[in-house]
């Protein structure tokens, strides 16, 4: 897909080499999303001429109802749902007030 190559483990995920820069683009149904270590412009003109419409912004800060925090300095990225606990808190009360908390961490 427009010099892309489909990841092993995961077909939403794919990876293009231009150069020493790679471009990792997130495709789910109608969403997607992509990242590199620069943005390329000619990977934003590929996208287009294939026929999809693209949105520059800078931040992402919430995909696919995850919400995603970036902390340069460490190199670290967080995704969390804490929005949707708390609909589900408001929603159902002291049903899942009680319930035990547990952390799922990701490699």
């Amino acid at each position: 897909m427009i010099g892309f190559q489909v990841g092993v483990a995961d077909s939403s995920l794919m990876t293009c080499k231009y150069n020493k820069v790679i471009v990792c683009l997130a495709l789910y149904v109608d969403d997607c999303y992509f990242r590199g270590h620069k943005v390329i412009d000619d990977t934003i003109t590929k996208i287009k001429a294939a026929g999809f419409s693209v949105k520059v912004e800078d931040g992402l800060k919430d995909y696919l109802s995850c919400n995603i925090a970036f902390n340069k300095q460490q190199k670290k990225a967080w995704l969390g749902q804490s929005h949707l606990i708390k609909n589900l808190v408001q929603k159902f009360g002291e049903l899942v007030t009680g319930m035990q908390r547990y952390r799922t961490p990701i490699t």
